[in-house]
């Protein structure tokens, strides 16, 4: 029997989230919920891809189009991108998830090419996603066929299968330090317990963001609907270290099946009371005493290109965790769309090409 497509508008939540935890590489990424978090946006729409053979299901892929990704530009900006539909996306993180590995290639292939009809259906300018981390197949050379194309990317994974004590001997001698250095410095380990606590992480993330000179993402909408798509139903947990009763670090995590991973990391000017070893090394902690099998340190370039990229590299492998590649992968459908997009969200930089 040939492998049958489906296109699930609504998918059963348990059902599609219980079928995730048959596989080690499943994330929070491709949980329904994940998806719920992002669909409400204006003009944006789930799309779920599942892939049975003989009744049986070998593949799925949770993903979303935005007919406008243009979220945090100036208004001008956005207008344009919606009335020339010159911004529009599908993306996906951390898939697809197949269940058969004997067919890994062929599933692959099959879901990448209703992907792309999909896309072409919706007149998409832009496919992007990235693969998940712990299936080990070769990704590249089926998305090499339909011609997408490939940026290496890396994460480091702690495999949590050793008490805390155990895992804290492992680290060196240097980051042992840091540690007992940090719980010198008064420091409390919180994590938020309703909506209106949980957005102490996300005005710390804006307050970098500032003076990283970077746009502010508002707040007051999206924290709350990941509070009820996420937080209450035990698939995102915030960890936030305060001195003096004023948040200086947090890690946003997701969390599925074992797998626990840093989704977003926010720190204050205070780099001196190194709120962000602290907080790192108290969610390791909460993740080892709470029986979580791996702790995803969150994406890095393997090939760093800035002193930032270098920094955040540097700090995310001294915990231990092995390195794992993954790519990401894009699509562009229209060349001329994706450069006038690329133009209003950063014009300089296209200046600079064109010159």
């Amino acid at each position: 029997m040939k492998f049958e497509i489906k296109i699930i508008n609504e998918p059963d939540e348990d059902k599609w989230n219980n079928l995730l935890t048959s596989s080690n590489a499943s994330t929070a990424y491709q949980t329904v919920n994940w998806i719920r978090n992002y669909q409400n946006i204006p003009n944006s729409k789930p799309i779920f891809i599942q892939i049975e053979k003989n009744g049986v299901v070998v593949g799925q892929l949770a993903s979303i189009i935005h007919q406008n990704y243009l979220r945090n530009e100036n208004k001008l900006a956005k207008n344009i991108g919606w009335k020339f539909n010159i911004s529009s996306l599908l993306t996906w993180v951390y898939g697809p998830i197949i269940f058969d590995q004997e067919n890994h290639s062929e599933i692959l292939s099959l879901m990448i090419s209703k992907i792309e009809e999909i896309a072409k259906q919706n007149k998409i300018v832009m496919i992007r996603g990235s693969t998940p981390p712990l299936d080990k197949n070769n990704f590249q050379k089926i998305f090499d066929e339909h011609n997408f194309d490939y940026q290496p990317w890396s994460t480091y994974i702690l495999k949590l299968n050793q008490n805390k004590n155990s895992f804290y001997d492992s680290f060196n001698k240097k980051t042992r330090y840091d540690i007992r250095k940090s719980e010198t410095n008064n420091l409390t380990f919180e994590t938020p317990n309703d909506e209106n606590y949980l957005q102490e992480f996300y005005d710390l993330k804006n307050e970098e963001y500032e003076r990283d000179g970077r746009k502010v993402v508002p707040t007051n909408i999206s924290y709350k609907k990941r509070w009820t798509n996420l937080c209450k139903n035990g698939l995102e947990k915030v960890f936030l270290a305060k001195h003096d009763g004023i948040v200086i670090s947090g890690i946003s995590n997701i969390i599925f099946n074992g797998y626990m991973l840093q989704h977003a990391v926010a720190n204050s000017h205070e780099k001196n009371l190194l709120g962000g070893t602290y907080v790192t090394w108290k969610t390791i902690e909460w993740a080892i005493n709470n029986n979580q099998r791996y702790y995803d340190m969150g994406g890095i370039n393997p090939s760093p290109i800035s002193k930032k990229e270098k920094n955040i590299d540097f700090f995310k492998s001294k915990w231990g965790g092995e390195e794992f590649s993954f790519g990401i992968f894009v699509k562009i459908l229209n060349k001329k769309k994706q450069l006038l997009s690329s133009a209003l969200r950063n014009p300089n930089k296209i200046l600079k090409k064109i010159g």
